[in-house]
């Protein structure tokens, strides 16, 4: 019984008494607490009488000792086991042998007590006076408890477990103090009360079915549609669309535009193929959603699509747009017992339920947010042109004009109820301070930190890019080159970076004539006999014509995954050691020459450094424009980079047009590309395990694209002050923080404070840029950029870094010689004392001009003549000669100055 067990009672249903676990005695229900205030004062118990007393009578326990005799009987449990002392000539037993010999004096005189008494088992009801503390002997049947401590402690953690996931969800904290903002605005915790976590989490967390394959196709066909139909609506009406609080900002000069990357609109469908599929999952299990008439009714029509023997996602696609119509064209107003009335903010508050029962971080939904709202976008345009075909609207502006209202702010809608909560979340993510992820452990020369416990020294980071270095080289020689002995030899690159032509680089330019053989490496590998046979049968006689060969497709198959593996180090070379780390998002799609699409091509020449442009940022999609963000290459990399480009570039179009004969997409990746993985793009997730698998073998840990951003952030700031700016302000922003392609307030909210404050035109901007690049070169200990030099050369094995002072303080930086403080100070000093000189002047003639009060009196002095003036009972000795108070001499009484 819980209660009993709260006080440390069980009850013996064998003889009904009320057993102490502790004491190991029994207990009538009158003396229950008389007994535990006496026998455990110090556990500060209360008993409840009246609960108590319910507990006796519904159980019927004996209120009175019951008549045991002195046995033998079975042993009652609970009550303690002694060992007592028998007597031979009745059924008495004692627990002690003093109590049995008074026995045997009392009641068996004349018989002495044997010395020897063989004991056995016996027990009382309690300690203490009276029948009721009588020993009897019993029948031990049983052998003593074994305590089997781990299934103990197991089965307590099981119980614990057990009951924090039945409390978790039924239990509303009324501290605001326990809750988080996010929480204390939302209240979603009060959403999930008293429910099951796991089926909630199912209605946002679809399963892989072949139904749920047919509506994910169906949602992604339909959000498709909308971004075909971007480049056939007129500007004013994508331009509406993409202003969501016209009162406040008027009407956006951007019109709403298709995402950077194709691959985006994938994981934004998600968030809308999650909300249709928990409409359609809560009506099965019947779960209490907020719901309307039009709402019902549409969700009938989809769900008789999808039950369709032959389902056709062009058909399922106009019910799922029916769906999202009468949800987000729906103001509802109506109260719903979970206090959330909108079925698009239950799916998001669901989405953001953890495992554990907890609401997540608020950074986590603030994606979840702008994927909605983008997506709301996208179906509100096809919902226009459907209007159009349909005969509801003459054109795509008036029936824009009609569904304005669903997609501003400040009218009661989802729009608006998502925009509010993006605003709270924005607001709550930028005002709050990221948990320190970095801590030192040398305060001194700034070398080592703990990085989320795991310690880092930069000694072995540097030992990464050593390795590195060696892997490109031996990729590059063995592999890529097959052996064989070429190098572009070439001086100062000329590039124009005014050009706009399609294809060009510094490559085409005219002016460097030392790629003008761009096919030096498939000549070789053909005129060399070993080379030749790795790639191309020559041992078969078939009637080929001149301009044929017969390749070996594996071996070209396998150069060109060797080929990628040296791109990819080269890649997560350039992102580790380009100064402030880049976006993955773009540096995996870089173009080294000008397309057709898009003139500003990144990679250039800047005098004697090798440079990638990057010009994405994360607010690009909300301007509409890009930055240019120049980061330098190191030596080491810009000549492999050089190599590649002239030599091996060359021979993998070739290879590429063998192997994917008339693929056009790939032919057009080896011909512009910067980076290239085998016939596709580098993606984030590969760059991140290029940076783990490099960096796990010297640092312990491995490092991805994220924790080298943190990493080496705060090496940055502690081992690059020498251009620190006084700038504290977060409106400015700063080179490093440009380079990483956020603002300085992320960089001081997330990241740490970077210095050097960005100011002035382009042409000043981009060395500095370029200083931020090598000055962490420097600090990696590997040979910056800005030297034309071989590979091998450039090796960091062969470069020594300067040495510095150990401790870097920021003043120091700017500390001033001895001889221009000496300077200083005389110049101050004269210039204080001329100041001095002349206020005491004036004093002392405006004072003279008064009558004094006694008749002047002259006086002579050696070399020197002064005037005695006595004021005041003062006496001033003032000198006529050079118009100055004189030193104090024998006739002065006081002298004032």
């Amino acid at each position: 019984i819980p209660y009993l067990d709260s006080i440390g009672f069980c009850i013996n249903t064998a003889v009904l008494l009320l057993i102490c676990i502790e004491c190991g005695v029994a207990v009538l229900p009158d003396n229950i607490a008389a007994h535990v205030a006496m026998q455990h004062a110090k556990a500060h118990i209360k008993v409840d009488e009246d609960r108590l007393k319910a507990i006796v009578n519904a159980c019927d326990l004996c209120t009175t000792w019951p008549h045991i005799g002195q046995g033998p009987c079975a042993e009652i449990a609970g009550l303690t086991v002694h060992q007592g002392f028998p007597c031979n000539h009745c059924d008495a037993s004692f627990g002690t042998r003093r109590n049995i010999e008074f026995h045997y004096y009392e009641k068996h005189k004349g018989i002495s007590c044997p010395s020897n008494i063989t004991t056995v088992p016996v027990q009382q009801l309690q300690k203490g006076a009276g029948s009721s503390s009588s020993y009897f002997k019993i029948h031990q049947t049983k052998e003593s408890y074994q305590l089997h401590i781990e299934n103990i402690i197991s089965g307590l953690r099981h119980d614990i477990r057990t009951k924090q996931d039945e409390a978790a969800n039924s239990i509303i904290l009324n501290d605001e103090r326990l809750l988080s903002p996010w929480l204390r605005t939302t209240r979603w915790h009060e959403y999930v009360l008293n429910e099951d976590v796991n089926m909630l989490r199912s209605l946002v967390k679809a399963v892989k079915t072949p139904e749920n394959q047919i509506l994910q196709a169906s949602v992604l066909h339909l959000l498709q549609t909308g971004v075909d139909l971007i480049p056939c609506t007129r500007d004013l009406v994508l331009q509406y669309l993409n202003s969501p609080d016209p009162i406040k900002s008027g009407i956006n000069n951007t019109p709403f535009h298709r995402h950077q990357n194709e691959e985006t609109l994938d994981t934004y469908a998600i968030e809308v193929y999650h909300l249709v599929h928990m409409l359609l999952k809560a009506r099965q299990v019947g779960y209490s959603l907020p719901t309307s008439d039009d709402l019902d009714e549409t969700m009938e029509i989809l769900q008789e699509a999808l039950q369709e023997q032959e389902q056709d996602i062009v058909k399922i696609a106009p019910a799922i747009l029916d769906v999202l119509m009468a949800l987000w064209q729906e103001s509802w107003l109506k109260n719903h017992a979970k206090n959330i009335p909108d079925p698009t903010i239950c799916y998001i508050a669901l989405s953001q339920l953890l495992p554990s029962g907890a609401i997540a971080d608020v950074q986590q939904v603030t994606g979840v947010l702008a994927k909605l709202q983008y997506c709301m976008q996208l179906v509100f345009l096809v919902k226009m042109h459907d209007m159009v075909e349909h005969g509801e609207g003459l054109s795509v502006m008036e029936t824009c004009e009609v569904l304005q209202h669903w997609f501003v702010e400040k009218k009661e809608s989802t729009f608006n109820s998502i925009r509010s909560l993006q605003h709270r979340a924005s607001s709550l993510t930028m005002t709050t301070k990221s948990l320190t992820r970095v801590w030192w452990t040398d305060t001194e020369n700034w070398d080592s930190m703990l990085y989320r416990g795991d310690h880092i020294h930069i000694q072995d980071v540097r030992k990464v890019f050593v390795d590195m270095e060696k892997t490109m080289v031996q990729l590059w020689e063995e592999q890529i080159l097959c052996g064989l002995k070429l190098y572009v030899h070439h001086g100062d690159l000329a590039d124009d970076l005014t050009s706009n032509t399609v294809g060009y680089s510094f490559l085409t330019d005219q002016r460097n004539t030392c790629f003008k053989n761009r096919d030096q490496l498939m000549r070789a590998i053909l005129d060399n006999p070993v080379t030749r046979r790795q790639f191309v049968q020559t041992e078969w006689s078939a009637p080929l014509a001149e301009n044929q060969v017969m390749w070996k497709i594996p071996a070209l198959c396998a150069w060109l995954w060797s080929y990628a593996r040296f791109e990819g180090l080269v890649l997560a070379r350039i992102e580790m050691l380009g100064g402030s780390p880049g976006r993955g998002t773009e540096l995996t799609a870089m173009q080294y020459c000008n397309t057709r699409t898009r003139s500003l091509r990144n990679l250039v020449v800047l005098d004697k450094y090798l440079s990638v442009l990057r010009t994405y940022h994360k607010s690009a999609a909300l301007t509409g424009h890009d930055k240019l963000i120049p980061h330098a290459i190191d030596a080491c990399t810009t000549d492999l980079l050089i190599q590649d480009l002239a030599l091996a570039r060359p021979f993998a179009e070739l290879a590429a047009q063998i192997c994917w004969p008339g693929n056009d997409y790939i032919r057009e990746l080896y011909a512009s590309a910067l980076f290239v993985n085998n016939g596709e793009l580098f993606d984030s997730r590969q760059l991140t395990h290029i940076m783990s698998t490099v960096t796990n073998p010297r640092v312990g840990t491995e490092l991805g694209i994220n924790d080298w951003r943190h990493i080496s952030i705060a090496w940055r700031r502690k081992k690059c002050l020498e251009v620190q700016s006084l700038l504290e302000d977060d409106d400015y922003d700063t080179i490093e923080a440009q380079q990483t392609g956020h603002s300085r307030a992320t960089e001081n909210r997330v990241y740490g404070l970077s210095p050097q404050a960005l100011a002035g035109p382009g042409e000043d901007v981009l060395p500095l840029f370029l200083r931020a690049s090598t000055r962490w070169q420097e600090t990696c200990h590997v040979r910056p950029g800005g030297a034309w030099m071989s590979y091998s050369d450039a090796s960091a094995t062969k470069y020594q870094p300067s040495v510095k002072p150990g401790r870097q303080d920021h003043s120091a930086a700017f500390a001033p010689s001895a001889e221009w403080t000496k300077d200083l100070v005389k110049t101050i000093s004269d210039t204080v004392t001329a100041q001095v000189t002349d206020n005491i002047k004036n004093i002392f003639k405006d004072f003279l001009q008064d009558k004094p009060s006694a008749p002047a009196k002259k006086v002579a002095f050696t070399g020197k003549v002064h005037q005695l003036i006595v004021c005041d009972h003062t006496l001033i000795v003032w000198c006529r000669v050079c118009s100055q108070t004189a030193q104090d001499c024998e006739n002065s009484r006081q002298v004032h100055i």
